[in-house]
């Protein structure tokens, strides 16, 4: 099967920037998520570990230690005798985002590619694997592939 050249460099692009795209919407999701839980969070705990510091201080400076059932219980009912700590891991930041190494050799290496038309056995000749360009094969226009 033989392939248009700039076709598929150009359907290697739009994967790169539909996994960009997949990729901060999640970072977002988890975000708007991490946000909310903080908010509810707070509603739920916060006043009360405001007043559990001001007893916990007057504890320490009478010289009284501080035992387990001195600190706020959690009330979400996730589990018995809980101490309520907010537990939810930070997210990552977007910029932890790398694109698809096989995608980016895959454009790289079509760019090495002087024939207008390549065939896939060609293709991998020069190491681009089939997983990659069966991704990047979903994305093309009919009539840019010759059989």
């Amino acid at each position: 099967m033989k392939y248009d050249r700039r076709a598929l460099i150009k359907a290697a692009e739009q994967a790169l920037s539909e996994e960009k795209a997949h990729h901060v919407k999640q970072a977002t999701d988890q975000a708007d998520e991490f946000t909310q839980a903080k908010v509810q969070w707070m509603a739920t705990h916060g006043e009360e570990w405001l007043e559990a510091l001001t007893r916990l201080r007057k504890q320490l400076r009478a010289g009284q230690p501080i035992r387990e059932a001195d600190l706020p219980a959690d009330r979400s009912g996730r589990g018995y005798r809980r101490t309520a700590t907010f537990d939810v891991r930070t997210p990552a930041p977007f910029a932890d985002y790398k694109p698809s190494r096989e995608l980016t050799s895959f454009v790289r290496l079509l760019g090495t590619v002087v024939d207008d038309q390549v065939s896939s056995a060609s293709l991998q000749e020069i190491g681009i694997s089939r997983a990659s360009l069966r991704q990047v094969v979903d994305k093309l226009a009919p009539n840019t592939i010759r059989t």
